[in-house]
């Protein structure tokens, strides 16, 4: 995941598991076991506890995850509370230990901000890149990239199908598997590079007679 000083303008990557974790802050304590450490990115990471807890801008907090029987532990202040989401901004010295994070967490979708309106998403395309998705497309993407997906499921092409539905959202460069799979949907907006086949000769490759 690339770092630089500007977190709004860095790539996120959003974890897709829960986290044990505890935030510090103030002269209180919390854990949390059924919350969510959302995402990750440059001088920046975005947590979503089970339980509301009260916090000002600017406040001095600390998290402590536990991953791989470690604790990596991340201080910074408050930056943005919403809806539950709280966006901590930390200093360039804890750079190593989100980049520790990110790297420990296998299950994780990450997105890079626009450039001329395309978006790349890599990893995982499933109903957790809803997030990182919204967030691009507020940042104004027009087209995501999808070149670094490794794999979607039934509901990653959704996601899709609801984008383009509501957004006017289009996908290029598709890996061949993700391809097909685009296929499937018998939208031939969502993607012009895909190669477009009747339902006669898709059911025909996908159910082969058997050779004697």
């Amino acid at each position: 995941m690339p770092l630089n000083s500007d977190r709004r303008a860095s790539s996120r990557e959003y974890l897709m598991r829960v986290v044990n974790a505890e935030i510090l802050y103030g002269f209180s304590k919390i854990h949390f076991d059924s919350g969510r450490i959302g995402d990750v990115s440059a001088n920046g990471i975005g947590v979503s506890p089970n339980n509301s807890i009260l916090l000002n801008p600017k406040m001095p907090i600390t998290i402590a995850a536990q991953q791989d029987g470690s604790i990596i532990s991340i201080s910074g202040r408050v930056a943005s509370i919403n809806y539950g989401h709280v966006g901590i901004e930390v200093t360039e010295d804890h750079n190593g230990a989100l980049r520790t994070l990110a790297a420990r967490h296998h299950e994780r979708v990450a997105i890079s901000p626009p450039i001329a309106g395309v978006s790349r998403i890599s990893g995982m395309l499933s109903m957790f890149a809803r997030h990182p998705m919204r967030w691009a497309i507020n940042l104004g993407a027009e087209r995501f990239d999808l070149s670094q997906v490794n794999d979607m499921d039934s509901s990653g092409i959704g996601l899709l199908l609801r984008v383009r539905e509501l957004q006017q959202i289009t996908v290029e460069n598709c890996p061949p598997r993700i391809c097909q799979l685009i296929n499937l949907c018998r939208d031939s907006g969502l993607c012009g590079e895909c190669p477009r086949r009747s339902a006669a000769a898709q059911f025909d490759q996908l159910c082969r007679p058997v050779a004697a």
